[in-house]
């Protein structure tokens, strides 16, 4: 950051178990900012960890709301994949996948077609999912610190509401 004329003006830990959070804020020059954004982005994936960038200032202080990805963002896995796999169909949802992630299918198409796949099976199989299902290390610490800082969070899904539902309430 020095190298870019970048100071840091303010270093905050905001979390600490089981992952550490820190709030930096940086004085940045002109025409830096997309430089450091680059160079975070390099340095978190070096280092496997994660960093969000923002300008701060008045509009900054007026978000407070943060939306999460359920799949494979707060929990572990996909859903669709751990019902397919109590249906015995992992790889016809697998080969869906595959081919909306070409593009060779549209979300709606994917997300009907993989669904289709699990006909027959028992509701009781979602629930039974829905109860296994593990948080992403650090999800819950995350969550409660933005809650603590005033942030309102949530969920959004193409998933199963029987599923998203209780895991939001939470």
């Amino acid at each position: 950051m020095a190298a870019l004329g970048v100071n840091i003006d303010f270093i905050r830990g905001i979390s600490d178990y089981p992952v550490t959070g820190l709030e930096l804020r940086v004085s940045v020059p002109p025409g830096a900012y997309g430089p450091l954004q680059s160079a975070l982005t390099r340095v978190a994936a070096e280092e496997g960890v994660d960093v969000a960038v923002e300008d701060y200032g008045l509009a900054w202080r007026t978000k407070r709301l943060i939306v999460f990805d359920v799949d494979s963002t707060l929990v572990q896995g996909e859903v669709i994949e751990m019902l397919a796999a109590r249906a015995g169909a992992e790889g016809a949802v697998a080969a869906i996948t595959e081919a909306a992630m070409r593009g060779e299918l549209d979300f709606a198409q994917s997300l009907h077609q993989r669904v289709a796949t699990l006909a027959g099976l028992p509701a009781s199989v979602i629930d039974d999912v829905g109860a296994q299902l593990q948080l992403m290390p650090g999800a819950r610490t995350t969550l409660r610190t933005l809650q603590r800082l005033g942030f309102r969070c949530g969920v959004v899904s193409g998933g199963f509401r029987r599923i998203i539902e209780p895991l939001a309430r939470s």
